[in-house]
């Protein structure tokens, strides 16, 4: 008899390690694990698009700190990790093999220029690695489901723009200046498949990142006389175009894709971007966006950029998703990103497809008077 209880108390025993041990495993994606939680973080902090990097940067920082003030990540503190990828593809690869082989990062912030994010995407699908931008606009990325975006794709803004121009302006025939690199190149055709089922492309040109001087492309334009003209650059150089089209006297609608509202453009065109036209991603004012404009001007005298507020809210995703996985478990976190229904942030109400793409998207139109941008 007591052989036979031995017996059973030992298979009680077994089963019992057994059990506990497969649910310690099953039950939890997150290991005991101490000191920070690292996370790469790839911006063009100098370079043609700056001016959307260093507000990213100064975003994150800035959510970061928040996050790490309030006992950090599952008691864990972020550590970010940054590197500069001048919005150059090749830069950007040499960024995603620092954080795997040298920071052994497996989840990355940005970049914010698609021509970036399509270089590394291959290497991060191979990889299995998780990237989330915040400004990366080319629809070819929704081909990679490890990189999502808080920001719109350009899937839908070709066909917008090219409606605004013939039904909101009655323009018939349209110029294109557009920027030659993925964003530029993406944004121009989408564009021109659009329009011209309603109007005419008289006259396309493009302009390198290092633009110092768009006459020879507008005095082209000029010629074809448009009743329109698209500028499908960044801010830099748009402001370069509007500021040498006063010069030339090109008295016609100027108008840019969802990149236009930066003060950038403002700055360096000047007067010349009185009357320009563009579009933003559409945003709702809300006091999470109220709170974020007014702790960016508190900390940086200045208004956020561009992308800052989109950059300011990947933290706090990262942060739910990561709240019942480890931060290396890519599978985890992207179910976790997924999941986030009706995420209230800075840039809006935030829920991701299984492409890792923002849902319900709509673009403000905006127009410059005097100085400064308002609502069309």
């Amino acid at each position: 008899m007591n052989k036979i209880l031995k017996w059973i108390i030992s298979l009680v025993v077994v089963w019992l390690v057994i059990f506990w041990g497969y649910s310690a495993i099953k039950g939890s994606n997150k290991p005991v694990l101490s000191g920070p939680i690292k996370i790469g973080v790839m911006l063009p902090l100098t370079g043609p698009a700056s001016e959307y990097g260093v507000s990213s940067k100064n975003a994150i920082d800035m959510a970061v700190e928040k996050i790490n003030a309030e006992d950090g990540i599952n008691k864990r503190k972020i550590e970010l990790v940054y590197e500069d990828d001048k919005c150059d593809p090749a830069n950007g690869l040499s960024a995603l093999n620092k954080f795997v082989s040298a920071d052994n990062v497996k989840v990355v912030i940005g970049a914010i220029c698609s021509g970036v994010v399509l270089s590394i995407a291959p290497e991060v699908q191979k990889d299995n690695l998780l990237v989330i931008s915040s400004g990366a606009s080319n629809p070819e990325i929704s081909n990679y489901p490890n990189v999502f975006r808080n920001w719109p794709s350009d899937a839908a803004q070709g066909e917008f723009l090219a409606k605004f121009a013939s039904e909101k302006l009655g323009a018939k025939k349209v110029a294109v200046i557009y920027l030659n690199n993925d964003y530029g190149t993406a944004l121009r055709d989408l564009f021109k498949n659009e329009f011209e089922k309603v109007g005419q492309i008289v006259d396309v040109e493009q302009v390198p990142d290092t633009l110092t001087d768009a006459r020879t492309q507008l005095l082209k334009i000029k010629e074809s006389n448009p009743d329109a003209i698209f500028l499908f650059t960044y801010a830099q150089q748009m402001g370069i175009i509007l500021k040498q089209a006063k010069e030339l006297k090109i008295n016609k609608q100027f108008l840019g894709g969802e990149g236009t509202k930066d003060q950038k453009v403002i700055d360096v065109a000047d007067s010349g971007a009185e009357g320009l036209i563009g579009l933003a991603p559409a945003t709702v004012s809300s006091s999470e966006q109220d709170n974020f404009v007014a702790d960016y001007k508190q900390k940086y005298s200045e208004n956020p950029g561009l992308t800052g507020s989109n950059a300011y809210d990947i933290p706090f995703l990262l942060k739910k998703a990561m709240s019942n996985c480890s931060d290396s478990d890519v599978n985890c976190l992207k179910r976790g990103l997924i999941g986030i229904k009706d995420y209230h942030g800075a840039s809006g109400v935030i829920n991701f497809d299984a492409n890792g793409d923002l849902m319900n998207q709509k673009y403000d139109i905006v127009v410059v008077k005097n100085g400064k941008f308002v609502s069309y």
